[in-house]
């Protein structure tokens, strides 16, 4: 009986051993063609274009604020995302929010920016109680939204309100 075990272990090990050596592990092979280009842009990065009319949202006087409906600001980026708002003042030109103006008159005038689960919200708010904007005047511009917690290293010495200095980092097109 002992000897049947042995010789049991002896063929177990031999088979082992030639099994294991008949094995190359790590074995590649050619390497394959290269993959479609992919589309321009940043994956992890939406701009998000909103108009507005002054009219619609009741803007006047000292202080109002638009709500804008915007579902891509969602729990994931109230958490660990970035929203940057960009006013367009003139075509090609972004004025990045918050900023205020002052006129000869004396009035100044302060254009904010808030956001909340699903919703960007826009601030005017002015020292003319009497201010009413053209009747058809358009609020215009972009949202930028910047998704994951690396958000902040892509903005890393960037000037967040020079929007042609935020289009470069971020590899944005128009």
């Amino acid at each position: 009986m002992k000897a049947l075990t042995k010789w049991t272990l002896k063929m177990a090990l031999l088979i082992t051993l030639l099994v294991g050596s008949s094995c190359t592990i790590n074995e590649s092979g050619p390497v394959g063609p290269p993959g479609p280009i992919g589309d321009p842009g940043n994956a992890n990065v939406e701009t998000i274009y909103f108009s507005f009319s002054y009219a619609s949202q009741d803007i006047r006087g000292e202080y109002s604020e638009a709500a804008i409906y915007m579902p891509e600001i969602d729990q994931a980026v109230l958490d660990n995302g970035v929203v940057l708002a960009y006013h367009e003042k003139s075509p090609e030109f972004f004025q990045a929010l918050p900023y205020t103006e002052s006129y000869p008159s004396g009035y100044h005038y302060g254009f904010n920016f808030a956001y909340q689960m699903e919703e960007a919200v826009f601030i005017f708010e002015s020292d003319d109680e009497e201010w009413q904007p053209g009747a058809n005047q358009e609020f215009a511009g972009k949202i930028i939204i910047i998704y994951g917690p690396y958000a902040f290293n892509k903005l890393s010495g960037v000037d967040v309100k020079d929007y042609n200095a935020v289009k470069k980092a971020l590899k944005l097109t128009d």
